[in-house]
């Protein structure tokens, strides 16, 4: 029975990754998160039911191929969010140009470091 429980979160956790590829695609931070929350859940139960076994054989021999689809969707998946936060930082650049200069709190110094004798307060910089 373990094995039928395995197949089927393996299934599940498929379409829940093209559900969320989708909700990345449309752009909407609701469903980016709820879908994102949804995987999560059924990955935790897939490594609950692995867990359970307790090393005995799950799956099906088609079990391992589904694994590195998921794996290889996943990785596909961070570099998308990673692309759309790339774009994100750009846009943001481009329609306000000052949050491409130094920062108030700027991670250049170590933290409890000397200050530095500029002649300007860094730390009272907007």
């Amino acid at each position: 029975m373990p094995n039928a429980n395995f197949d089927a979160q393996l299934v599940l956790l498929e379409s829940q990754l093209h559900e969320l590829m989708g909700s990345l695609i449309d752009g909407s931070p609701a469903s980016l998160q709820n879908a994102s929350t949804k995987f999560h859940r059924l990955a935790l139960d897939l490594f609950q039911i692995a867990n359970d076994a307790k090393g005995s054989r799950l799956g099906s021999p088609g079990a391992l191929r589904k694994i590195n689809v998921l794996s290889s969707g996943m990785v596909t998946f961070r570099e998308s969010v990673l692309r759309c936060s790339a774009y994100t930082d750009r846009a943001l650049g481009v329609l306000i140009p000052t949050t491409g200069e130094k920062s108030t709190y700027a991670g250049s110094r170590v933290y409890g470091s000397p200050a530095k004798r500029s002649g300007t307060f860094t730390a009272f910089s907007a």
